[in-house]
């Protein structure tokens, strides 16, 4: 269970055997409540956040990683205070 950078990539790794409550929680936190994780799982497809970039691949027989490129991230603006 983590996120960070790898190259080039943000990347969330999901495990199959996890609880649905240690799933949701996870995907919560990294407000991704809209990726399918049946869909992830059975078709390597992230379900409605594929439009923001989303990508899935397999990395084992009970893990997904949940990926995307860091170089077309939103921009934050910041505000000057």
């Amino acid at each position: 269970m983590c996120s960070g950078s790898k190259g080039e990539e943000m990347i969330m790794t999901l495990d199959d055997r996890w609880s649905k409550q240690v799933t949701d929680s996870l995907l919560n936190i990294y407000e991704m409540k809209n990726l399918s994780v049946d869909s992830s799982f059975r078709y390597l497809h992230a379900g409605l956040i594929s439009k923001d970039g989303w990508r899935v691949r397999r990395k084992g027989k009970h893990i997904v990683e949940v990926y995307r490129s860091v170089a077309n991230l939103p921009t934050v603006k910041t505000i000057k205070t």
